[in-house]
């Protein structure tokens, strides 16, 4: 006996209700356990960095310094300290026109420094990927 499309169809959309339902049930459930799920990783982590802290091995720290600043700072020291201190002395009491117009110069030579270095990363991959392609095709010549 052959089973038409119609019941197919019927069954596999009832039985998709079904998985969609119970998914939606558990999200809901993650969604109340969650906070207790990212306060215990929190925990986990300190621990294992006081276990780290320890035994003298503080380079390998797990968890992030909120606010601090892993950036590669393209600009000069100098600058990129400037342009720390309009930044925070835009976000306490605010800017001057020409701070405003100083920290605009500092923030677009930073990214004109980071788009050259990331076009130049990017070229030197792509000429990576030749030579490479090169090498396999020199190899499997015979």
């Amino acid at each position: 006996m052959g089973v038409s499309n119609e019941v197919f169809l019927w069954v596999n959309g009832i039985l998709i209700t079904i998985i969609l339902a119970f998914l939606g049930s558990l999200w809901k459930i993650y969604g109340e356990i969650a906070p207790l799920c990212h306060l215990g990783k929190r925990i986990q982590v300190n621990a294992l960095d006081d276990w780290f802290q320890k035994r003298g091995l503080d380079t390998a720290k797990l968890s992030n310094t909120k606010g601090a600043n892993t950036a590669h700072n393209s600009l000069s020291p100098e600058r990129a300290a400037e342009r720390d201190n309009l930044t925070a002395t835009g976000k306490s009491v605010g800017l001057t026109q020409a701070e405003a117009t100083r920290l605009k110069e500092l923030l677009e030579e930073d990214a004109r420094n980071d788009f050259a270095n990331g076009l130049f990363n990017f070229l030197a991959f792509a000429a990576l990927i030749v030579l490479i392609g090169v090498v396999v095709r020199s190899l499997s010549r015979e």
